[in-house]
C-alpha cells in the first residue's frame, strides 16, 4: 500500500495523490473526469483496526478533472502522532464515496535527546559479523544499532562497578581499586575516563561488541535470508561476552594524564 513517511518535528510536504478505480479489464486505472472541484474532502487518519481517528489531514483538489488530491501534513499535526503506521482514509466530506487509503508512517525527527555513550562503533560490529547490516531494522537500529552498543556499554559499566573495592588503601600492584568508591568509580566511567586504546581496553571493547551482536541477533530470530541459525549464533556470542569480560582489567584514567588512576580486575570478585 502506498506508505507516506512524516518526520516529527518537521513540517511534512505536500502530497499528491493520484486517485484509482477499478478498470472494465481488472485492475486499477487513473479515477478521472468523475469531479468537478467544489466536493469537500476530508482525510482522517487511525491507529489501525476499527480505532477512532487521531487526527485529519488537510486535503485539497490539486486537479479535480485529473482525479488528483492535495494532502497536506502539517507540524501541528506530525507532532501529536506517535511514532509508528497509521491508517488514513480520503473521502468526501459528507461521507457519500471512499475515494483513496494510504498509510502514514510517523518517525522520529530531530529532538533534544542525548544519544546514548557505547563502548565500539558499527565499523567493530561489522569487523566481527561482516553480515550484521542485513539485519538492520531502520526503525530501532538507527544510527548503526546505536541502542544495542549502548546497551553493552551499560552491562560493562555495572561489571565493573560490581567489581570495585570499597575500602582499604590504594595500590596499584594490586588489581581491584582499593581505596576507591563506587561513586567516583561511577563518575569517571560517565565522564568517558575508561582507557579503551590498550590492550585491555579494547578487550573490552570486543567484549561489548559481543554483548551487542548476541542482543540483536537474539531479536532477529525469524528473519528470513540469513545465513545462519541466528538463535544459535546469538548463545554463541552471549557466551563469548561473558567469558572475554572476566578476563578484562579495567584501567580508568580519571585525571586525563594517560595512565590509570583506577584498576578494576573483573576476574576478581569484589572484597568489602
Amino acid at each position: 500500500m502506498l506508505t507516506f513517511t512524516k518526520s516529527r518535528n518537521v513540517a511534512g510536504s505536500t502530497e499528491i495523490l493520484q486517485l484509482m478505480r477499478a478498470s472494465a479489464g481488472g485492475g486499477y486505472e487513473p479515477y478521472v473526469d468523475g469531479f468537478f472541484g467544489d466536493e469537500s474532502l476530508l482525510c482522517e487518519t487511525w491507529p489501525g483496526e476499527d480505532r477512532s481517528a487521531v487526527a485529519e489531514l488537510p486535503a485539497a483538489w490539486h486537479d479535480a478533472e485529473a482525479g488528483k488530491v492535495a494532502i497536506a501534513f502539517p507540524l501541528a499535526t506530525i507532532d501529536s502522532l506517535a511514532p509508528g503506521t497509521y491508517s488514513a482514509s480520503l473521502h468526501l466530506a459528507d461521507r457519500s464515496a471512499h475515494l483513496a487509503a494510504f498509510l502514514v508512517e510517523i518517525v522520529d525527527g530531530p529532538g533534544e535527546s542525548i544519544a546514548r555513550p557505547k563502548y565500539g562503533s558499527l565499523k567493530d560490529l561489522r569487523n566481527e559479523l561482516p553480515w550484521i547490516d542485513t539485519l538492520h531494522d531502520p526503525q530501532s537500529d538507527q544510527s548503526g544499532f546505536a541502542d544495542a552498543l549502548a546497551d553493552a556499554r551499560d552491562w560493562a559499566d555495572v561489571i565493573i562497578l560490581s567489581h570495585v573495592r570499597t575500602t582499604g588503601r590504594y595500590d596499584p600492584r594490586r588489581f581491584g581499586g582499593l581505596g576507591t568508591g563506587n561513586e567516583e568509580i561511577r563518575e569517571a566511567l560517565a565522564a568517558d575516563k575508561l582507557m579503551l586504546d590498550t590492550p585491555n581496553g579494547r578487550k573490552i571493547v570486543k567484549a561489548c561488541v559481543y554483548k551487542s551482536l548476541a542482543q540483536i541477533l537474539r531479536r532477529c530470530v525469524g528473519s528470513e535470508n540469513v545465513p545462519t541459525d541466528l538463535l544459535q549464533l546469538s548463545r554463541y556470542y552471549e557466551a563469548k561476552a561473558d567469558a572475554t569480560i572476566i578476563t578484562c582489567l579495567a584501567e580508568i584514567d580519571a585525571d586525563d594524564d594517560g595512565f590509570p588512576e583506577h584498576l578494576v580486575n573483573l576476574g576478581v570478585t569484589a572484597t568489602r
